[in-house]
């Protein structure tokens, strides 16, 4: 093999040319990725991203000790999905919250159940080294509802659990903003 030979021609304009090829193929590929990034915004999205209804509350006991007082601190929402919960639900006992989404015609789509937010059971270690559980019962408590988001849903409805055989204590209805 016979090496080549490099004249002046080639050692200047060989480097600028490389350069212009470089060059050339860096802005075609920008050009096809902006053409792909207007395509995929003006796609519709078939799947879009799972939201979440957040709703913070806050209650309080009452003067009068049976219901309690209860209102709306903020509604938002975000982007995300629940976990799927896989304790065994427990029967409602008297004080614990059933928080209901109800569509347009107020027929429920969702219920969950929360135990009572004035209630807190702490668990520690006693002086002799053992596992201990004490029941705290509080005066007011905030607590945050999740719900997985669903244009359905109308209002949300928090119910106060009473007594067996007593109908429960309907405490708060919150409109819900549409997203």
């Amino acid at each position: 093999m016979m090496p080549v030979k490099m004249t002046m021609f080639n050692k200047i304009y060989s480097p600028i040319a490389l350069a212009l090829l470089v060059f050339s193929s860096l802005l075609s590929c920008r050009v096809g990725n902006d053409a792909n990034a207007a395509k995929e915004a003006a796609a519709p999205n078939l799947n879009p991203e799972p939201t979440l209804l957040l709703l913070h509350y806050c209650i309080k006991k009452t003067p009068m000790g049976s219901a309690c007082e209860i209102r709306l601190v903020s509604q938002s929402n975000a982007a995300g999905k629940l976990k799927p919960d896989i304790r065994k639900a427990a029967e409602p006992i008297p004080g614990d919250l059933i928080c209901l989404a109800l569509n347009a015609s107020n027929q429920p789509i969702q219920q969950i159940r929360i135990e009572n937010p004035l209630r807190k059971t702490l668990e520690y270690v006693d002086a002799d080294g053992q596992f201990a559980v004490k029941t705290i019962e509080t005066d007011s408590a905030h607590f945050l509802l999740r719900f997985p988001y669903d244009p359905q849903i109308k209002t949300i409805a928090l119910d106060q659990v009473n007594a067996p055989g007593k109908a429960n204590i309907r405490l708060l209805r919150t409109k819900i903003d549409a997203l």
